[in-house]
C-alpha cells in the first residue's frame, strides 16, 4: 500500500504543476489582452487583432497578435505628400547623377584653356627698349642719310673737300647733330620701352588670370551636376546657383541641366 500511496501522491504533484502552468498562461493572456487596448487620438488610431495559432512547442493554440496603426486623414495626406516629394526628389537626383556621369565620362580637357604665359622680365624689358630704339633709329637713318647726301653735294659744288676748313667744320657740325639725335632716340627708347614692357606685363598677367578663371569655371561646371545629385539625394538645399560664366544663368542652366 505504501507504493500505491506513493504513486498517487506523485500523480497529484504533476497534475497540480500542469494546472498551475495553465493558470499562469491564462493570466498572461489576460494581462496581454488588457495591455493592448485600441487607442484613438488626433493623429490617428492603433488597434490590435489576435488569431489563434497552433504552437508546436507547447502543443496548443496561442494568440498571435497583430498591431495596426491608422493615421487621421490629414496626417495620412501629409505622409502621402512627403512620400511623393521624396520620390520626386529621388527621380531628380537620378537625372542629375546621369548628367554627372556624362560630365565625368571623359577627362577634363585643360588644353582648351591654353598654356600659361611665361616671360623673363629682364629680357622682356630689354626687348621692348631695343624695339623702341630701332623704330626711332630707322627714321633717323632715312633722315640723316638724305641730309648727308645733300650736304656733300653742296660742299662739292662749292669746290670743298676733306681737309678744307669749311668742309671739315660743316661735316663736324652735321655729325654732332646726328649723334645727338641718336642719343636722344636711345634715351627716349628707354622710357618708351618701359611703357611697352608694362603693357606687356599687364597683358601676360591678364591672360593668365583669364586662363585660371576659365579653369575654375570649367571645374565648377563639371562638379555642379554631381553636387546637385548628392544634395537632392540627401534632401539638402542646393546653395548658390549655377557656375558663374560669361553667359546668362538661363544659358548655364540649359547647359548643365540637360535643357
Amino acid at each position: 500500500m505504501g507504493k500505491s500511496g506513493g504513486g498517487g501522491e506523485t500523480a497529484d504533484v504533476v497534475g497540480a504543476a500542469k494546472e498551475t502552468g495553465e493558470q499562469a498562461r491564462r493570466l498572461n493572456e489576460a494581462q496581454t489582452f488588457a495591455n493592448r487596448p485600441d487607442q484613438n487620438n488626433a493623429w490617428g488610431s492603433t488597434s490590435w487583432d489576435n488569431t489563434p495559432t497552433w504552437d508546436p512547442a507547447t502543443g496548443q493554440y496561442v494568440n498571435k497578435w497583430t498591431q495596426t496603426e491608422t493615421l487621421a486623414p490629414a496626417q495620412q495626406a501629409m505622409l502621402d505628400s512627403q512620400n511623393r516629394v521624396g520620390q520626386g526628389r529621388n527621380v531628380l537626383a537620378e537625372g542629375a547623377m546621369a548628367r554627372a556621369w556624362d560630365d565625368y565620362s571623359n577627362p577634363m580637357d585643360f588644353d582648351q584653356f591654353g598654356e600659361i604665359v611665361g616671360f623673363d622680365p629682364t629680357q622682356q624689358r630689354q626687348t621692348a627698349e631695343d624695339n623702341a630704339y630701332q623704330k626711332q633709329a630707322n627714321r633717323l637713318d632715312n633722315r640723316f642719310g638724305g641730309e648727308q647726301d645733300a650736304l656733300l653735294t653742296r660742299l662739292r659744288n662749292q669746290g670743298l673737300g676733306p681737309g678744307d676748313q669749311a668742309y671739315d667744320a660743316a661735316m663736324y657740325n652735321f655729325n654732332t647733330g646726328k649723334n645727338d639725335a641718336y642719343e636722344q632716340a636711345r634715351l627716349g627708347s628707354t622710357a618708351e620701352g618701359r611703357n611697352e614692357y608694362g603693357v606687356a606685363m599687364q597683358g601676360n598677367q591678364l591672360a593668365n588670370a583669364l586662363r585660371t578663371q576659365g579653369i575654375n569655371e570649367g571645374v565648377d561646371m563639371r562638379n555642379f551636376n554631381l553636387t546637385e545629385a548628392e544634395r537632392l539625394a540627401a534632401g539638402t538645399q542646393i546653395a548658390g546657383g549655377p557656375p558663374t560664366t560669361g553667359g546668362t544663368s538661363e544659358t548655364i542652366s540649359s547647359k548643365n541641366l540637360g535643357g
